[in-house]
Parts: structure tokens; sequence; C-alpha cells
């Protein structure tokens, strides 16, 4: 007699005994995923508290000139502003200031004249030893439109000073308004910087013929050496600014799993399909490429734009960073220009002060070049190329080859 087969397992149960396994092991890659979800947002969370105490501190101690006077710079600002704010229309001075061609030149330089209280305000504001904005300050529309009539008031005021012959108190109102620029990009609200950065350019754009006047005299030429000087050592800060873009992009994406669609969340396979494993990633990417940004040498300006190139280009093409905007990195060439320009205003006040260039680094290439002739002195930076054209360009044209700066002997 023959011993009796065991029976097979039926299809059925192998069927259940699979279904088993990967219901267990799709059970224990859900909890695996969401671990690792949970755990990388609790990294990002305590990155970005960071980030913000970081920015706490630099916004809360911003650097000031040793010596200052005490008081508050914006206390005098606010006063400036409001006398401003009793010109009727004020937007006025800003289209005399474009050359639209329907301004009103007459009585914009009329409402200037008029003033000249402003002016007072704005040259103890740059003397003072704190720069604290108010908790209380107006909000970012109407900081922008005072921001931007003081500038056009100052501007306007400085060219009246100087068509009736008062140079040096010219040059000293465009001082003022260079460190007005400077509080704002440095000592406001972030998203204010470029307002700060645009005052600053635009009077230092100005000064270049009060300062080249041979009407200053040596005493004249001393102060704005030091005033110069005392700008460029206390440039806005770009470190502040990245922080900030940093934190921004981190509460973007904070809400940005919330947002989400059934495609969008298909679409994050290589994560799991876990959103807040790709947010958690898109912020870290974002927060190293602004902290590299942060770090590059200031002095090798063709270095920093091909790094610049490099991070932007690792963003723009990161899975996790698809659909954020995160990858459009600033590669800060503004605020190059304005201490490229700078720089050539302090080297031609050194210059006449001292009958010869001193030395300053461009901060577009090595060094500031230049040379002399019987009667004419150049200085220039190589300009955003980084090629020296042997002093081949201008002074405002920002295409042009190199930035010159042309001294009257």
């Amino acid at each position: 007699m023959t011993e009796r087969s065991r029976p097979r397992p039926s299809l059925g149960r192998w069927l259940a005994v699979a279904g088993s396994v990967i219901a267990f092991s799709l059970l224990t890659l859900f909890f695996w995923i969401r671990t690792v979800a949970e755990r990388r947002a609790s990294i990002m969370h305590l990155q970005l508290r960071e980030l913000q105490a970081g920015v706490r501190s630099l916004d809360e101690h911003p650097p000031r000139p040793s010596g200052g006077t005490p008081g508050n710079s914006w206390e005098d600002y606010g006063l400036a502003f409001a006398a401003i704010g009793t010109i009727k229309n004020p937007h006025k001075l800003q289209l005399v200031l474009q050359e639209f061609p329907d301004a009103d030149r007459a009585t914009a330089e009329a409402e200037v004249s008029a003033r000249p209280e402003v002016a007072e305000h704005l040259h103890r504001a740059a003397s003072r030893a704190e720069c604290d904005l108010p908790q209380d300050a107006s909000g970012a529309e109407r900081e922008y439109y005072a921001y931007n009539h003081l500038t056009a008031f100052s501007i306007l005021s400085a060219r009246l000073l100087a068509r009736e012959g008062h140079v040096r108190k010219s040059a000293e109102v465009l001082l003022d308004l260079c460190h007005f620029g400077r509080d704002v990009a440095d000592c406001s609200p972030w998203t204010m910087y470029h307002n700060g950065l645009q005052s600053l350019g635009l009077a230092i754009q100005e000064l270049r013929v009060s300062l080249l006047s041979k009407t200053l005299t040596r005493e004249d030429l001393e102060q704005a050496d030091v005033r110069l000087c005392d700008l460029d050592e206390r440039f806005p800060r770009r470190t502040r600014i990245l922080l900030h873009q940093a934190i921004v992009g981190g509460e973007f994406l904070e809400e940005w799993p919330r947002k989400e669609s059934w495609r969008d969340v298909l679409s994050h396979w290589r994560f799991g399909f876990s959103g807040r494993i790709v947010v958690a990633d898109a912020f870290d990417r974002y927060r190293r490429a602004l902290i590299r940004c942060a770090e590059l040498d200031p002095s090798d300006w063709l270095a920093a734009q091909s790094e610049i190139h490099r991070l932007r280009t690792e963003l723009l093409h990161a899975p996790s960073c698809q659909g954020t905007n995160l990858w459009d990195l600033s590669f800060g060439s503004e605020e190059r220009l304005l201490r490229t320009r700078l720089r050539l205003l302090r080297s031609a006040v050194g210059f006449r002060l001292r009958g010869h260039f001193p030395e300053f680094r461009d901060p577009l290439g090595a060094t500031l070049l230049h040379d002399e002739s019987p009667d004419r002195a150049r200085v220039w930076s190589v300009g955003v190329d980084g090629v020296d054209d042997r002093g081949t360009g201008s002074w405002a044209d920002r295409k042009s080859k190199d930035i010159v700066l042309e001294i009257e002997r």
C-alpha cells in the first residue's frame, strides 16, 4: 500500500500568504517613511529657528560709527518724512528726478527750497549712535514711498545747492543721503533692502560732480574722505538678506504640503510620496546654497559668479525644488557695482588730497587701475566682465566695458 501524498497548498492560500507579506512590507514601509518624514521635518524646523535667531541678532545689532552722537537715526528720519509729507503730492519730486516731460520742475524746486529743515534732519541722523527702527513703523507700502520721496528731495536739494555755488553743502547732503541709503538697506525691514541700495546708488552717482569740483577745500576733501571710508567699512550686509531669504523660503515650504493635489503627491515617488520629505530636502538644499553664497570670497568676482551659477543649476534641476522658484539666487552684482563706484570716489578724493592714487581692491577684479597725463588722471575698475580694457568705458553706463572716473588736473 503506497503512502498517501501530502496535499499541496491551494493557490488561494499562496495568494493569501503573498498578500500578507506585501501588506506587512507596505505597512512597514509606510511607518518607516513616516518616521523619516517626521525626523526631516523636525530637523528643518530646528534649522529654521536657528536661522531666525541668527537674523534677529543681525537685525538688532547693526554696525554703527564709534563715538556717534546720542540718539536714534530713525527719529530724525521720521521728522524728515513728516516735513516732506507736507508737500502736496510729493510724487512730483520723483517725476522731476526721472525727467518726465510734463514734470513741473519749478514747483518742485520751490517746495524743496522752502524746507531746509529736511537736510538738517538728514544730517543729524547720519551721526547718530543708534539706528533702531521704531516698533510702530508704517506699513511697507508707505515706507516705500517715504524712502523714495526723501531720496528724490535730497538729490534735488543737492542740485539746487550746487547750482547756487554751495558745492560743499551739496556734497554734504549727498553724503548724508548715502548714510540714509545704507541705514535703509541695513537697519529697516529686509524687504526694503533694495530701496536702500537704490538711494545709496543715486547718491553715489550724484557725488561724482560735487567731489571732483575744484571749489572744495582741503578740509572739505578730508571730511569727505572720512565719510566715504566709513560707508565702505559699514557697507550694507548682504549676509543678512541671504539669511532672510532662507527663512522666507522655509516658511513658504512649511505651508506647501497642505496645498498639494493628488497629482503633486504622485510626483513625489522619489521621496516615498511624502510631501514633508520633499519640503525638508528642498529647504536643506536652498539653505545650504544661500549660506554658501554668503561665504563666497568677496575679492574674487568671477569665481563667485561661477559658483553661484553652479548652485542655481543644482537647485533648478533638483527634483525636490521643482515648482518652488527657490533656484533664483542673486549674483549680488548690484552691491558690487555700488561698492566699485564708492571706491572709485575714494580713490579720486585720495588723489586730490595726496597727489597719488591710494591702492584699493576692485570689487570686480584685483585692484583699481589708474593712469595720469598732464591734463587729467583716470582711475577705473575692470567692470562686470572682469577684463581690463585699459580704461575704455564710462562712469554711469552699466553696459560699458570698464567703469571709469576721470579727474581734471
